[in-house]
């Protein structure tokens, strides 16, 4: 089927609220792409095509079912705790058994997916009367926990934070599961999302913690809340996350994969949110105090790129712009919204660069590259953002006295780990941990996919995102690293200013 023609059937279907049920539309910022290269510009033919993941299955309800067969498999169920000696067990509900999936430390990872939560009969529910239900759009996953997973907290750190707040704002490398209530192509709330997160699928598009997890951990902060599941002021307190997948600096960024917060409403829903505080906290807070001393980490700017400005056939930017004012662009609009948050009060910002895009699975699946490189082309028009993005910090500091601004060179450190990966610790640099095609880049990793089982030693999870064993390096090198990762100061010395 023409690409285009599949695009829009499927597209119009989720609209029209056609596809519902057992069916389900799977996907991330990771959507399925081919491409084929032109000697005028090796990045203007490239022709999305979206996959349709489609699961379906009946669920018989027998309400007749006897007191008996409704014990034994209490028995049954009984008899597997016993035997296993952290507690967690797992049972079926597809009534056969899911295919096995396991940590790296060698235990059974607990998650069962993609059962209606509508459907189940009432003795499923005594069967499962402990089970703790964590609901998410079309795609319902069960954990049974035992002593071990309920004794894990938000976060690791015990000590007093180092900031009252953090505030994220970016796309899918720092989402938490903003996307997961959107209608849209971009979600990771399934199976093996979150395979080494203690909470499963959350819509981190991670196999486990995502640099703002282990940069909270770092300031002793809890895990941050997405802001769709914010629903009380306090929650607020210690900072939010309303980073989305597809999101960028650009408001018509990442349209073609459905709802997404754009940067500009993510700025627009913190607002909000600092309207709820002050009602809620009235003159027992000191508003102007916890917003100049909170932290803001913004991470976004790749999709501008390879979800609008590498898509010539969906958006016109590269035909408009030459990359160098397209990254001017970029760069003015981003400065507005510093502005914006500035004004709102807040006074700490970590501004982290783009990638080396032209790296990533997604980017080499597509042979634009010799064996062993990079695209290189894609490369030097993420540099000019960069450099562009750089200057703006020192611009803003000038500017803003009574403001810190930080850059962080995610590009030199993740260009790093890439051209030195046996330094680190990585075997793999070039493939996705969890996905399909050539370098596992062409198709994003599927619901009930089996990754790789040595996920410490890849670079990539997905065609898109990184480990997170490589998201740990680069929380470390952006709160204590030095001048080279982060300019002017690194985010442990913004603290504590």
């Amino acid at each position: 089927m023409n690409s285009y023609m599949a695009r829009s059937v499927i597209r119009k279907a989720l609209l029209n609220g056609q596809i519902s049920g057992n069916r389900y539309i799977c996907s991330s910022a990771t959507v399925i792409r081919s491409s084929s290269s032109s000697s005028e510009s090796i990045f203007r033919e490239r022709n999305p095509t979206y996959m349709f993941f489609s699961i379906s299955r009946s669920w018989s309800s027998s309400s007749a079912a006897s007191a008996a067969s409704v014990e034994t498999a209490l028995a049954e169920k009984a008899k597997k705790e016993k035997s296993d000696s952290d507690g967690v067990v797992v049972s079926s509900y597809w009534g056969v058994s899911r295919p096995k999936v396991t940590r790296e430390d060698g235990t059974v990872w607990p998650w069962n997916c993609f059962m209606n939560f509508y459907r189940r009969t009432p003795e499923y529910a005594r069967l499962q009367n402990s089970t703790r239900v964590q609901q998410f759009p079309r795609i319902y996953c069960n954990l049974q926990r035992g002593r071990a997973e309920a004794a894990v907290g938000s976060s690791s750190s015990t000590t007093s934070p180092e900031v009252p707040a953090m505030f994220v704002f970016g796309d899918s490398l720092v989402d938490d599961g903003n996307n997961n209530h959107l209608t849209s192509f971009a979600k990771s709330n399934y199976v093996p999302y979150g395979i080494d997160f203690y909470q499963g699928p959350t819509g981190r598009f991670c196999n486990g913690k995502t640099i703002v997890d282990f940069l909270g951990e770092l300031l002793g902060l809890p895990y941050l809340p997405a802001y769709t599941n914010v629903d009380r002021p306090d929650r607020i307190l210690g900072g939010v996350n309303y980073a989305s997948a597809a999101a960028g600096i650009l408001d018509q960024t990442g349209q073609d994969l459905g709802e997404r917060f754009s940067l500009n409403e993510q700025i627009s829903n913190f607002e909000s949110n600092m309207k709820q505080l002050k009602n809620e906290m009235g003159e027992k807070m000191n508003m102007s105090q916890y917003l100049a001393k909170s932290i803001v980490m913004i991470i976004i700017g790749s999709n501008d790129y390879i979800n609008n400005y590498l898509l010539p056939t969906l958006y016109p930017t590269s035909y408009y712009y030459k990359p160098d004012d397209y990254a001017d662009l970029l760069i003015s609009h981003y400065n507005n919204k510093l502005v914006e948050l500035h004004n709102a009060g807040l006074r700490k910002f970590l501004l982290a660069g783009v990638g080396p895009l032209g790296c990533i699975p997604n980017q080499l699946a597509t042979g634009l590259a010799p064996p062993g490189q990079c695209v290189f082309q894609v490369n030097e028009i993420v540099k000019m953002f960069n450099v562009r993005l750089r200057s703006l910090v020192d611009r803003l500091n000038a500017n803003y006295p009574g403001a810190i601004f930080v850059y962080g060179d995610t590009y030199g450190a993740f260009g790093d780990i890439i051209k030195n990966p046996t330094n680190y610790a990585f075997k793999v640099n070039n493939q996705g941990c969890c996905g399909l095609g050539k370098n596992q880049g062409q198709v994003t990793c599927l619901p009930l996919e089996t990754p790789c089982t040595n996920r410490k030693e890849y670079v990539f999870w997905d065609a898109f995102h990184p480990t997170e064993a490589v998201n740990a390096i680069l929380a470390q090198r952006a709160y204590s690293g030095p001048p080279s990762d982060c300019h002017p100061i690194n985010v442990k010395q913004m603290a504590q200013i």
